[in-house]
């Protein structure tokens, strides 16, 4: 699949979940950024997606190459990590759109109206610097990257809240928050959006018997706000039941053998299918 037709059916895929004028940020790894960049190009040609690039406001790059000089031994790199894997063929046939795809992104980048952090490897991955400090800069004025003392896989996985990473990345999505909120309250839709995405969230993780890993559960989006005006009483007793049952699975040891418990707790309190329930009413009570 050519890089434009792989950027058409992610935004295809995304759509779907995004809740409607809220500002959307991209945090990639690797051939990711490459991705979302192509992603915005192909959506200022593409009407059916052109919302998607007006509403991004933000893109994180993590060890994504930049400088069309060093694309060639990325694609040869990133072959050493991966091997077949089907990505890395894709890539490979896509090296030549690549180099043209980072000369269009210097150029419109004033239009686009972005926010940029940039991290990049500082440590070898199986014998080979991925990307170097050249290729990891994309070459935008006021945008300096971030160098992390760690190998290309490890740049997208802080191990701890306080890395620079986390504490960056954070400041960036509340700035942005932050602006949108001074200009727009939460409509009701916006709100029931929350609740559902959680809902789904935890029928995913649930039916899986995966741990719950940095559950926040929406009660505030039941506190005499906008949703809880479009829902009935019942409703909104229902939806806080099931805040508390993904309460009590989050409580859940996340040790190893522990799966097999997850599911056996989800399957007899049948919360996957009153999640299910949910979201589907939920979803008849949003207006897009």
């Amino acid at each position: 699949m050519s890089i434009y037709d792989r950027s058409i059916n992610i935004m295809a895929s995304l759509e779907p979940y995004l809740i409607p004028d809220r500002p959307i940020i991209f945090i990639c790894h690797s051939y990711g950024g490459l991705l979302v960049k192509q992603m915005l190009r192909s959506a200022r040609d593409a009407p059916e997606y052109l919302d998607i690039c007006n509403r991004t406001k933000a893109i994180v790059f993590a060890g994504t190459p930049h400088a069309g000089s060093s694309l060639a031994s990325f694609v040869d790199a990133i072959s050493l990590i991966y091997r077949s894997a089907p990505a890395v063929k894709e890539l490979k046939a896509n090296s030549p759109a690549l180099l043209d795809l980072n000369r269009w992104f210097r150029a419109h980048f004033s239009e686009l109206n972005l926010s940029l952090l940039v991290f990049a490897e500082d440590q070898k991955t199986k014998g080979v610097l991925v990307v170097d400090a050249v290729s990891s800069d994309p070459g935008i004025a006021g945008v300096t990257p971030v160098k992390i003392d760690c190998n290309h896989i490890e740049l997208s996985k802080p191990a701890e809240r306080s890395d620079v990473r986390v504490f960056r990345v954070n400041r960036l999505v509340k700035s942005i928050v932050d602006a949108t909120n001074d200009t727009r309250s939460p409509t009701g839709s916006d709100q029931v959006q929350v609740i559902v995405y959680f809902i789904e969230r935890c029928v995913r993780e649930m039916a899986s018997g995966s741990p719950a890993e940095n559950w926040a559960p929406p009660y505030y989006a039941l506190e005499e706000t906008a949703a809880a005006q479009m829902l009935t009483e019942g409703k909104v007793t229902e939806i806080r039941n099931f805040l508390r049952l993904s309460d009590e699975y989050a409580a859940i040891p996340s040790g190893l053998g522990q799966a097999v418990e997850r599911r056996r707790w989800a399957r007899d309190r049948k919360t996957v299918q009153i999640g299910q329930a949910l979201v589907r009413e939920l979803h008849e009570l949003m207006v897009y």
